[in-house]
């Protein structure tokens, strides 16, 4: 890009895949993957497309786009899942724990909604705001201070902020709680300090489930 030539001296034109044509990367990763893991490819383009659109006012509500545009139907769903998850971690989760339930909903529903694609599923946004709740939550009770943007350090017990994401529509809680076990450092936490929560405890259930399947 500009600041690459301008600052490091660097032409752009030596990295064509990522300055003119985002197809490239997955032609790659169709030579060295089977089949049945290209879809992988574009969770990493999703993840990336976040990235990019937050140089841009509002742009993570764009972000979608991406996907749309260089993906194919079977993959689409794939890529905007990985824009909804790093919205929901980053954007949403911030309004969690500021107690703005419902702006964290309308964040995640103005980006699903942007999609060319049907994306009424808003699950992958709250298993982002989960993760992001179990990112603070070991920020601040290990390291006394906070690692999730515009969140102060918490005066809250864990227990207590185990229950946010019972504030989520009944329908999106599991996602929240999945989120929540699905950052490996918060389950030992978990476990290491004999933190009891019921749903936590039933959301690890079905990790457990899932990983045997």
């Amino acid at each position: 890009d500009q600041i690459s030539s301008d600052r490091y001296d660097t032409p752009t034109q030596e990295y064509p895949g990522v300055v003119s044509n985002l197809r490239t990367p997955f032609e790659e990763c169709r030579t060295i993957l089977p089949k049945e893991w290209w879809g992988e490819c574009y969770i990493g383009i999703g993840h990336n497309a976040f990235l990019f659109e937050e140089f841009v006012p509002d742009g993570y509500r764009q972000g979608t786009s991406i996907c749309t545009n260089i993906a194919k139907q079977s993959d689409m769903t794939a890529c905007i899942s990985s824009v909804l998850y790093r919205i929901g971690i980053h954007y949403g989760t911030p309004d969690f724990l500021s107690g703005r339930f419902a702006e964290a909903l309308a964040v995640c529903s103005r980006a699903s909604g942007n999609s060319d694609v049907a994306q009424s599923d808003l699950s992958p946004c709250f298993v982002g705001i989960g993760r992001g709740i179990g990112t603070y939550i070991l920020s601040t009770v290990l390291t006394s201070r906070s690692v999730v943007r515009e969140a102060p350090v918490s005066q809250k017990e864990p227990h207590e902020l185990f229950k946010l994401c019972l504030s989520a529509p009944p329908e999106l809680r599991g996602a929240c709680y999945d989120g929540m076990v699905s950052k490996e450092e918060f389950v030992t936490a978990y476990r290491a300090f004999a933190w009891q929560d019921r749903e936590i405890d039933e959301a690890l259930a079905r990790k457990g489930r899932e990983a045997q399947l």
